[in-house]
């Protein structure tokens, strides 16, 4: 089986236009995060609570390369000082459009690579695609919260026992847990109802692991070139975190196709075993 899927997947990686699909998920990815950026902290602002929701941001990019995240750090700080009810308005809007064509061009993706025709109706996948982009909205906005209030609560709780170097350490397991099980929640979701084919949560479970621990280890191994090796500024000036930005989300984006294409691997290799 392993042999089977290795060449296959050589195969797919040639024949499904895979960086294409995950230029234009990067592409609507780019045109969303800074619009959901302005409505996610000034709504943080009007709890009181700006500084450490925007400390809790950080930490939870602390995966990325540093240039990645001192430009989400200064965007975040700009936001703050210039917060408007029309911004928010126009913010939420433009997310969610936005969004939601990135995830129509992931089940686009999905449905090259399960190799099937998209014969739901326009009204079906702009209800998908909806649905979609508020529930992972909800989702982001939920895990995002839960690390601000959880910075908190647990802070306040661990002192009232005395014991703050546990929490210390709890903290950055924490830290890092939550989007790990955050992204393996949403490429289970994703990976289940994009593609024009009927999946159970089991047959996209390889796919959503793959892609999780691949985003993370992809993410580590950019930062690390970033970070000593390549400096962006100086070919690219002031737009050089900009550029890395924009890498670092089509890398992501590449190795979440490749987990749709894994699963659709999979699933055709059973489906000979069940056919032989």
């Amino acid at each position: 089986m392993l042999r089977y899927l290795v060449l296959d997947m050589i195969k797919r990686i040639k024949d499904d236009e895979i960086t294409a699909y995950a230029a234009q998920i990067t592409y609507y990815l780019i045109l969303s995060i800074f619009p959901f950026m302005i409505f996610f902290i000034t709504i943080l602002g009007r709890t009181n609570i700006i500084a450490t929701g925007i400390e809790g941001l950080t930490n939870m990019m602390s995966f990325v390369p540093e240039e990645i995240s001192d430009l989400l750090d200064q965007v975040l700080r700009e936001i703050t000082n210039k917060q408007s009810d029309t911004l928010v308005s126009l913010s939420i809007i433009i997310t969610i459009y936005s969004a939601s064509r990135g995830v129509r061009a992931i089940m686009r993706g999905m449905n090259k690579a399960y190799k099937t025709r998209e014969t739901r109706g326009i009204v079906q996948k702009f209800f998908i695609s909806f649905i979609y982009t508020i529930g992972l909205a909800l989702v982001i906005v939920a895990a995002l919260a839960l690390v601000v209030f959880g910075t908190i609560l647990g802070q306040m709780l661990f002192e009232w026992l005395g014991i703050e170097e546990l929490y210390r350490q709890m903290w950055d397991f924490f830290r890092i847990g939550v989007p790990v099980l955050l992204m393996l929640v949403i490429l289970l979701f994703i990976y289940r109802a994009t593609p024009n084919v009927k999946l159970t949560f089991k047959q996209v479970i390889p796919g959503a692991i793959f892609s999780t621990l691949g985003s993370f280890i992809a993410s580590g191994i950019f930062s690390f070139y970033v970070n000593h090796f390549a400096d962006y500024s100086v070919v690219y000036g002031s737009i050089g975190s900009i550029i890395i930005l924009l890498l670092w989300i089509y890398i992501i984006s590449i190795v979440l196709i490749l987990g749709g294409e894994l699963n659709a691997s999979i699933k055709v290799y059973q489906d000979k075993i069940q056919t032989d």
